[in-house]
């Protein structure tokens, strides 16, 4: 009975044993998936956008901030237009601020306090040192100048020399040096405006004209946007009471890209089958947004999505339209601008 009983106890401690070492093994499986997969879960990130000097910040008062706020994610300046690292290529501008290894130290140190860090770019400019060696990766007007300089940096092509090679020397040189967990890229484009707002106007460098003559087509005409933003926008006409229209290129029957597709059919034939209830509809809205199309402005964009991201239901009204009394709110992102006759009717 003893023996038995003895046997039937180790039996249990190694059944219990067993099953906490797979539960170890799962949860630590679970941890490394998590791990591997940090960035989809919401983060608390704190952008950096340095300034050259910063690269003489007091490292402790700053990794302090960041853990007074319980910041986990940081974006840091690391290269592109400024190398905030001791870089060793010759078309990289390194900080003339900086001494020592900032990103390396900074790489440490926020690591040491499982704080995450991605490494920000920017490729859109060089210095002007750099610029005057290599006049061929700058972007240029139709006369064939130089888009000039801004704050001692100058504007370089998507289509040039820097971007379509050097970045990727840069990219390699960084990553092979420091454990990044994340890559930003900033200003990929083609500007048509300095920071000032002045026009740049379409880049015409060699390599623009060459990308052009190369290419001379849009493949992309060919490729369907998201079935989700394809299905939203036929809704939204639907429910204002608009035509439902589908764009594409060749006979519907024979789309390349398919995706999509059966959303329009979905919905093109719920609208037969309920056109009758989908005409001759009243407008109910609960606000009308005064909108002067010559006159604008930040404002009005500002409140018309503030209104649709909300799901208000509004009109676009004028002050010289019919009756607005109906309205239980009217927003006048105008104010500044009425005339006696338009303030006259809001009073009214």
């Amino acid at each position: 009975m003893t023996r038995i009983r003895s046997l039937r106890r180790l039996s249990l401690m190694l059944l219990a044993a067993t099953f906490t070492c797979l539960a170890g093994r799962e949860s630590n499986t679970r941890a490394a998936e998590l791990e591997a997969a940090w960035w989809m879960t919401p983060r608390r990130m704190i952008q950096t956008n340095l300034r050259e000097i910063d690269a003489r910040m007091d490292l402790d008062a700053y990794v302090a901030a960041l853990a007074d706020c319980q910041a986990n994610v940081v974006l840091f300046n690391v290269g592109g237009i400024v190398a905030n690292y001791p870089t060793d290529l010759p078309f990289h501008y390194r900080n003339p601020h900086m001494q020592g290894d900032l990103t390396a130290e900074v790489v440490r140190r926020l690591h040491a306090q499982d704080v995450r860090v991605i490494a920000r770019f920017d490729f859109s400019k060089v210095n002007e040192s750099i610029a005057a060696q290599h006049p061929e990766w700058l972007s240029r007007d139709s006369h064939g100048n130089a888009y000039p300089p801004y704050n001692g940096q100058q504007p370089t092509c998507l289509n040039g020399g820097y971007q379509q090679e050097c970045l990727f020397a840069i990219l390699a040189e960084a990553l092979e040096r420091y454990p990044l967990d994340g890559i930003f890229f900033n200003m990929i484009g083609y500007p048509r405006q300095d920071y000032s707002g002045r026009d740049l106007g379409i880049c015409q460098c060699d390599g623009c004209k060459t990308r052009f003559r190369q290419i001379m087509h849009y493949p992309h005409r060919h490729a369907s946007v998201s079935p989700h933003l394809t299905r939203r926008r036929l809704l939204q006409q639907m429910f204002n009471g608009a035509w439902l229209d589908f764009y594409c290129i060749g006979p519907f029957h024979a789309q390349e890209d398919r995706l999509g597709l059966d959303q329009v059919r979905d919905i093109y034939r719920f609208h037969a089958a309920h056109e009758q209830w989908l005409a001759d509809t009243i407008e109910l809205a609960d606000v009308g947004l005064v909108v002067d199309f010559a006159r604008g402005g930040e404002e009005y964009g500002g409140w018309l999505k503030i209104l649709g991201e909300s799901h208000l239901s509004f009109d676009l009204v004028s002050l010289a339209g019919p009756d607005l009394s109906h309205y239980p709110a009217l927003i006048v992102p105008l104010a500044g601008q009425l005339n006696d006759a338009a303030a006259r009717r809001l009073d009214d």
